[in-house]
This record gives C-alpha cells, structure tokens and sequence, in this order.
C-alpha cells in the first residue's frame, strides 16, 4: 500500500492574443471562470490499479465581492487493463 500527500495552488485568468507579436495580455473576456484555487489532499492505493483520495478546495473568483467557496471531494479509481 501507498500513501501520497498533495498540495496545488492555480490562478486561472482569461487571456487573448493580441498585439504585433501575438503576446498573451490578461482580458476580461471571461471573468465568471477566472479564479484562484488551492487544493490540499491525501491519495491511498491500497493494492495495485486502485485508488482512492480525499481533498479540501478552496477557490476565490476574482470578481468584486467575492466570498470564498469550500469543498470537500472523495474520489476513487479503478483501472481495469
């Protein structure tokens, strides 16, 4: 059996191309998705092509007078060969 700890921190914003050299610039074209998340969480494989996880996410949108949101996921993988 194997145990794994993970930790991640992403910050999602909307861009375009634009300008003369095609530069990627920040734009609100898309604000309803963009975001910052974490997620903290622990993995557990108790035998061979099983999987099983827990994780806390906490994300913000970067939109004015946002509150932060929690979850809280189980997740499970089984890989059949």
């Amino acid at each position: 059996s194997e145990i794994e700890a993970f930790l991640r921190f992403d910050e999602n914003f909307s861009n375009k191309l634009i300008g003369e050299n095609n530069r990627l610039e920040p734009q609100p074209w898309n604000a309803n998705r963009d975001e910052k998340i974490g997620i903290i969480g622990l993995q557990y494989s108790p035998i061979k092509g099983v999987k099983i996880s827990a994780n806390y996410r906490r994300s913000l949108s970067i939109l004015e007078n946002s509150e932060w949101v929690n979850w809280i996921f189980i997740n499970f993988e089984y890989k059949i060969k």
